[in-house]
């Protein structure tokens, strides 16, 4: 979670900013953005909503809006709003703003970005050299931003900071202050310092005196080197990410590496002792994966049809490249060449799916390239630990990996369904492996690939079962700690520090294993994973068919969501394609939320939060506490919730320079069942 804090706390103040920024009720103009004209081009990430008034405005015309405003989930908005807001308030310690300072200021744009600058001379990023920013566009409330300062100076004073003296910055008043903070769990005090003020119809605050000094000459026309907005990453994205006759009303940027640093250093400031921590994104830098300069994108709230449209673009320019990068690029070969996957549903693929994503990726040239990239993971200092691997499982095995890859299609889906009625393991999930070639054959390389599993027949079909929450002589999964553990010869004396245990993450509790031909079984198939035996069945009896009805390929709202798409996209260069519904997405996880069981649920996203949020210390039978109250939740989704929530889709384009991914939600059928819903409340009321 150390990457994701800067950013998430940047997400917190959006979310909670659309109920609690909002509260102002004069009409107030459009802004013009220019917050990226304030920023250095060391920025790493950046989150800006430009008119804080107009989202709001925006967002309650969706059918989301709408149901976050009906009476029925207003004890849960209203519990989920204040819960954000505390959290927000409890991590923002290092602006020295909360969200309750700034309710109720009339605002225009609203922006909250991390900087990071290395310091000349220094080996890794210090204190000095990275801060959060937060700009916020008061031109039209200056007197009410000015009474906000004094409101958190008596703050600042009620909870002991100190008040620095600090002369003018290019002719404007600041207020610094510094204070202490005991962690209550370890007992020791850190100290933080902020830094704000009003100026040219903006409230500036940031935890860096420096990047402080640079933002507000840049407010006061007085520009420091490049700025963010002339950065060509950043500039390439806004570009690529415009949508025509949409203006978004909320813009992101990040660096990804940047953003890591940025992140690591922030970490490293806050850490109460030291601890070993593995530079994963160094490791990945070094691997030639810093071809990726930059991901960012807008999203705008109903706009024509569409209660949801977003665009977003991973930036790796086209040009000349060290061998590293051009590994990277060879893994991350996504092309649909020549359009040879036409990334329709397959005919296995039942209409009453809740999610369809399908996507191409050149499996061959990935495998060529990873191996030095393993070997950096495993052990830096020693080069062959992949080719070492390759060759064991040869031995071990009888599995040659590369003939194995090589019959791979470089095609790949995922879908799921909802069983009802819901419980824990309502949530059915699979994923297809596109092969060519002999089906029997290409099964048994899966056999010998998952020793740990055990091969059965069930309902007609041999399946490879793998029961994840049994324990066996492998532990169930393959476990890679180091070149020592897969090939032997080391010695366990060499070791300075114990291993530490890791456990393994499985994002599913029980998988079932089997293969579906395309034809007569000669001609190739798909290697389907599922987490669920009856629903496995189902789609290998839907594929034995010689014309199977009632797919998802023939359904009206898959076309309808792919129309929309298309129009505004090039078809020809699609190499990703997603559909869903989002009433039949959620309503597992909202059943699992409202019942308090989403900690036990076996969906994919409870097992993911579960990895997420689990406590290191605990018992690993332990359930993880359930973070959300859902109790408050309306007892009938499908007559409160389901009728809000309407279809969706993206698709990603491969370009000469990165890949765009435009998407969109669109209104359920047309808006008629939200319509009525709300006729029949005000009927109620």
């Amino acid at each position: 979670m150390v990457v994701q804090k800067p950013f998430l706390f940047a997400l917190c103040l959006f979310l909670t900013g659309l109920n609690v920024l909002t509260t102002v009720a004069q009409e107030q103009p459009n802004t013009v953005v220019t917050s990226e004209n304030f920023l250095p081009a060391s920025t790493t990430f950046w989150l800006s909503v430009p008119d804080v008034l107009l989202l709001k405005t925006k967002f309650d015309e969706t059918d989301f809006g709408r149901l976050t405003n009906d009476g029925d989930m207003q004890p849960f908005i209203e519990a989920m709003t204040e819960q954000a807001r505390e959290w927000a308030n409890a991590k923002n310690v290092r602006l020295g703003l909360t969200i309750d300072d700034i309710e109720g200021l009339g605002s225009g744009e609203i922006c909250v970005a991390g900087i990071l600058q290395p310091v000349a001379g220094a080996a890794a990023a210090g204190r000095n050299s990275h801060g959060l920013v937060f700009l916020m566009d008061v031109k039209d409330s200056v007197e009410a931003a000015g009474e906000l300062l004094d409101k958190v100076a008596k703050e600042m004073k009620d909870k002991g900071a100190k008040k620095t003296d600090i002369e003018p910055i290019s002719g404007v008043d600041v207020s610094k202050w510094t204070w202490l903070k005991r962690n209550p769990r370890t007992g020791i005090e850190r100290e933080y310092t902020t830094i704000q003020t009003v100026t040219n119809g903006w409230l500036i605050a940031s935890d860096n005196e420096a990047i402080f000094r640079q933002v507000l000459r840049r407010v006061k026309n007085r520009p420091e080197g490049a700025s963010l907005s002339t950065h060509p990453p950043f500039a390439r994205i806004q570009d690529a990410t415009k949508i025509a006759n949409v203006e978004g009303q909320v813009r992101w940027f990040i660096d990804p590496f940047g953003y890591m640093r940025l992140a690591d250093a922030i970490a490293a400031e806050e850490r109460d002792f030291h601890q070993r921590k593995d530079n994963i994104g160094e490791t990945l830098e070094s691997q030639g994966f810093d071809a990726i300069k930059g991901f960012g994108g807008n999203m705008a709230f109903s706009s024509d049809k569409k209660d949801v449209v977003y665009r977003g673009f991973v930036y790796t320019p086209p040009r000349n490249v060290g061998e590293a990068q051009q590994r990277a690029r060879g893994i991350l070969d996504f092309r649909n060449e020549d359009q040879r996957h036409d990334l329709r549903p397959e005919k296995w693929v039942a209409s009453d799916c809740s999610a369809y994503s399908t996507f191409t990726w050149n499996t061959q040239s990935a495998f060529n390239n990873v191996g030095e990239v393993f070997d950096a993971f495993v052990d830096p200092e020693n080069d062959g630990d992949w080719d070492n691997m390759i060759n064991g499982m040869s031995g071990d095995f009888d599995l040659d990996l590369r003939v194995m890859v090589g019959r791979l299609d470089n095609r790949f889906s995922i879908f799921s369904a909802t069983d009802r009625p819901i419980t824990v393991q309502s949530e059915r999930v699979a994923i297809g492996v596109k092969f060519t070639g002999d089906v029997e054959t290409f099964f048994e390389m899966a056999q010998k690939l998952l020793p740990e599993g055990d091969t059965q027949a069930i309902g007609g079909y041999d399946m490879i079962v793998i029961d994840t929450t049994e324990e066996d002589e492998t532990g169930g999964d393959l476990d890679i700690q180091g070149p020592d553990d897969i090939f032997g010869g080391g010695d366990d004396d060499d070791d300075d520090e114990e291993e530490e245990e890791v456990e393994q993450f499985n994002l599913f509790e029980k998988r079932y294993v089997a293969c579906v031909p395309s034809g007569d079984g000669t001609d190739g198939g798909y290697l389907l994973i599922c987490n669920n035996d009856e629903y496995l069945v189902k789609i290998l009896d839907q594929a034995s068919k010689a014309e199977p009805a009632a797919l998802l390929a023939t359904t009206d709202d898959y076309d309808y969501v792919n129309s929309v798409l298309d129009s505004m996209i090039d078809p020809t260069k699609v190499s990703v394609r997603q559909f869903g519904r989002t009433d039949k997405i959620l309503e597992a996880n909202y059943e699992m939320m409202r019942s308090g069981n989403m900690a036990q649920s076996q969906t994919v996203l409870a097992r993911v939060l579960n990895e997420v949020f689990k406590d290191p210390a605990a018992d690993p039978d332990s359930v993880r506490e359930q973070q959300i109250d859902g109790s408050t939740l309306p007892p009938s989704y499908s007559e409160s919730v389901a009728p809000f929530l309407g279809p969706s889709g993206y698709a990603m384009e491969t370009l000469s320079d990165g890949w765009r991914i435009t998407g969109v939600v669109l209104k359920k059928n047309g808006g008629n069942e939200v319509v009525r819903k709300n006729d029949q409340e005000k009927s109620r009321r």
